[in-house]
């Protein structure tokens, strides 16, 4: 068990990071569609 706890809390750590990151990512790219949407419908309404 000792032998093997670094190596699987760091990648524990390593995919946290991985995750929030994607998530943080989605969501900001999606924020930024829907900006650009009401951008356009601005422009044409």
């Amino acid at each position: 068990m000792d032998q093997f706890y670094f190596p699987i809390l760091i990648h524990g750590y390593f995919t946290a990071i991985i995750c929030v990151t994607s998530i943080v990512a989605t969501d900001a790219i999606f924020i930024i569609f829907v900006q650009h949407a009401c951008g356009l419908f601005i422009i044409t309404g």
